[in-house]
């Protein structure tokens, strides 16, 4: 994830949809925050900055929601496959 395949786009897509999802308006500056940083850091900030109210399971859990169907779309970086050949 993120060698083999771009995935940031989608992850900060779904991330942004699931916040909408529970009534928090992204802020600006999500990406740049966010952007390397793991799932836990990152729950904590949406908590304590943003007063996320779900636990952390259920947060993971409407994230993926929003990020699965995007994974359909992912396309290998240039090269990836052929280091598998």
């Amino acid at each position: 994830d993120g060698t083999l395949v771009d995935s940031e786009p989608l992850h900060e897509a779904a991330l942004v949809a699931a916040l909408r999802s529970v009534g928090i308006a992204p802020p600006h500056d999500l990406h740049e925050r966010v952007l390397g940083i793991a799932a836990w850091p990152v729950y904590e900030m949406l908590r304590d900055e943003f007063g996320l109210g779900l636990p952390f399971d259920d947060w993971i859990v409407r994230k993926y929601d929003h990020y699965l169907p995007l994974a359909e779309t992912l396309k290998p970086r240039p090269g990836a496959i052929e280091v598998f050949n």
